[in-house]
């Protein structure tokens, strides 16, 4: 996942300045809309989009392992009850 910053632009300014404005900007970084100061969406690029879901899948498969092997009995993880 990228380790950018958002970008936070009121909702107002987005108003003002429009669409193109707003996915210029989040094609460079994500962007947090704010409401009164309040942040109230986010907007980033389809790539990013793709990065982050890509991760969260490949962190999730990764889980998925390691619960696989502590239920057989393979895991090098030591549990709670092997350790007393």
């Amino acid at each position: 996942m990228s380790e950018q910053s958002s970008l936070k632009i009121p909702t107002t300014v987005i108003a003002r300045k429009g669409i193109a404005y707003l996915t210029s900007q989040a094609q460079k970084r994500p962007v947090t809309l704010t409401n009164h100061g309040l942040p109230v969406a986010v907007v980033m690029s389809h790539a990013e989009h793709d990065e982050q879901r890509r991760t969260l899948k490949n962190a999730e498969l990764r889980i998925l392992e390691i619960a696989a092997s502590l239920a057989t009995g393979l895991s090098p993880i030591a549990t709670s009850a092997e350790t007393r």
